[in-house]
């Protein structure tokens, strides 16, 4: 699918039902009052690097995932030797993965209008999983990975409501440059934040700027 990135930062993907917010630009939107401020209470600690600072980031997280897909296609890639410690360190755990049903696939769900890329697909333990990669310099806690655990559940409803597969898990890795962090979610909790996500996606339905910029594109 291809996608349309808008000026404000925001991404649809042309689906063949029409254009549809990627889950990343619903979650942004959305996002609430206390999580803004901790954004902004960073970007004021971070002062005139938080800018620099967040675009590596997200540089090393797109590096990061190539690497991944291009493991799991079996081909051969370098890796950057600014990113090397956090590869090290994930090369550890991705032997692990069992069979892979997909990776960094696009999807999206017909009757509500979102769409988005799905990290990887495949089998954890003998149970099938859908995976997120994130990579950072410190250590998480469960609950600051809110829209990362939104995001599974995201993606999971698309997946399912495309090919009819029940997906029974879902598992956070957090990649680090000393460890990989693991946070699964099981059944339960995968439907407890879908329930969130259609809050979010209601959200952002509602927004006067979404209902504008989607007039304008359409």
């Amino acid at each position: 699918m291809k996608i349309l990135k808008l000026p404000s930062g925001g991404k649809f993907y042309e689906t063949p039902y029409g254009l549809f917010p990627s889950v990343t630009t619903i979650l942004q939107a959305t996002m609430p009052a206390e999580g803004r401020t901790r954004l902004r209470n960073w970007h004021k600690r971070n002062g005139s690097e938080a800018e620099k600072l967040r675009f590596l980031a997200a540089e090393r997280g797109k590096v990061i995932h190539k690497l991944i897909e291009a493991r799991f296609k079996g081909e051969d890639q370098e890796c950057p030797t600014d990113v090397s410690e956090f590869w090290n360190e994930a090369r550890k755990i991705l032997g692990a993965i069992g069979e892979v049903v997909a990776s960094e696939k696009p999807v999206y769900h017909r009757g509500l209008q979102y769409a988005g890329t799905l990290d990887l697909l495949a089998y954890w333990q003998g149970i099938l999983t859908l995976f997120d990669f994130k990579t950072s310099h410190r250590e998480k806690r469960s609950q600051w990975l809110t829209d990362a655990k939104l995001q599974i559940a995201a993606y999971r409803r698309a997946y399912e409501s495309l090919f009819g597969l029940s997906i029974p898990q879902g598992l956070i890795m957090v990649i680090t440059p000393n460890r990989v962090q693991i946070f699964s979610l099981e059944t339960e909790e995968l439907e407890e934040y879908g329930g969130e996500w259609l809050n979010r996606l209601g959200q952002y339905q509602h927004l006067p700027l979404y209902r504008q910029l989607f007039s304008n594109i359409a």
